[in-house]
């Protein structure tokens, strides 16, 4: 996970590079040659939806987006793994049910080959984003979800007791 992670920076990264660079080509046409070029707003709104949507996936691959957990304080700490459980499921859920809804529209616009008025770019590259981040979003809620799961068997394997670790060579102290 951790390089699907950094790839995805990276790629973020280098949208950011390349928005960056634009507007600053575009401000510099604008002011010193008195010519904009008409097509760099539409560029920066593709390119911002994509660092967006690419932004919450690494979010989520990192599990450090924003969370309602005023209601875990109310339930005992030995609830927080079932919890857990239930809301990273639901997010797997809600996450995939989205990646399934964008990949039919966006297959959809694929066949229209509908494009975009300035750029002529077709259309569902911007709308790939969405399939894209939500993808990601899908795959990290499946990662901690697997990630409950080993916590499940660690500390099972960590409540052993002395003699079980002495005859598998895991002393601790």
């Amino acid at each position: 996970m951790k390089y699907l992670e950094i790839f995805v920076g990276f790629f973020c990264a280098l949208l950011m590079f390349v928005a960056v660079g634009v507007n600053f080509t575009n401000v510099v046409a604008r002011y010193v040659f008195l010519n904009p070029f008409g097509w760099v707003e539409e560029l920066l709104v593709y390119i911002n939806i994509w660092m967006v949507f690419l932004g919450a996936g690494i979010i989520a691959l990192r599990d450090q987006h924003l969370k309602m957990d005023i209601l875990r304080s109310l339930f005992p700490k030995i609830l927080d793994r079932p919890i857990d459980f239930i809301i990273i499921t639901m997010t797997a859920f809600v996450c995939g049910f989205v990646v399934w809804i964008s990949y039919n529209f966006v297959t959809r616009v694929y066949t229209m080959g509908q494009k975009s008025i300035i750029l002529d770019v077709p259309m569902y590259i911007p709308h790939l984003a969405i399939l894209a981040g939500f993808s990601l979003m899908t795959v990290a809620a499946l990662y901690h979800l697997v990630k409950i799961f080993r916590k499940d068997k660690t500390s099972a394997s960590s409540m052993a007791s002395p003699a079980d670790a002495h005859s598998t060579g895991n002393l601790q102290p």
